[in-house]
């Protein structure tokens, strides 16, 4: 898979240096292989940086930047379950985030509390942990979102790895 640095990076997704950097130091983003001092350059999985895209998708949208990163870093799996994601779907009421990851063969349902910071994800019965009321057929309480926002996660894949080749 190879590693990206923060120059390639910056570059292939034009993302100017210092944002990337402050996105970085406020751990928004975290590499995989962090600089151990200055002159010795940050290295990222391939992972990590379709997150860098998905983060600047989400922050375009409207996401605070602290919600973003707290998604990318709570909800993503492993480098060995991403090619399975093809899109996101994230439902927002109050202060509470819905995510739905639709993956190739099936869907997986989380809430992320932005007031307790609270994760949790929904059962087979469609209940939340932290979330009382009906559940995700129920028809009322947390179902009646007030915005949606679906991501093409296999797109973002796609174009960062064209990005990556130019």
């Amino acid at each position: 898979m190879g590693t990206f640095s923060t120059l390639q990076i910056e570059k292939g997704l034009e993302i100017p240096r210092e944002r990337l950097r402050e996105w970085i130091i406020r751990g928004f983003i975290k590499p995989s292989h962090p600089s151990p001092g200055q002159g010795i350059k940050t290295e990222f999985s391939r992972l990590e940086v379709y997150k860098v895209a998905l983060f600047r998708n989400l922050i375009d949208f409207g996401i605070s930047r602290k919600v973003a990163g707290l998604y990318i870093d709570k909800f993503l799996p492993a480098e060995d379950e991403e090619s399975e994601i093809l899109y996101i779907v994230f439902r927002f009421k109050g202060n509470t985030i819905g995510a739905y990851t639709v993956k190739e063969d099936q869907g997986e349902h989380w809430a992320l509390a932005l007031d307790t910071g609270q994760i949790g994800k929904y059962d087979k019965e469609g209940k939340c942990p932290f979330i009382p009321g009906p559940s995700l057929e129920g028809g009322r309480g947390i179902n009646s979102w007030e915005h949606i926002h679906v991501v093409d996660f296999k797109n973002i894949r796609l174009e960062v790895d064209r990005q990556l080749a130019e």
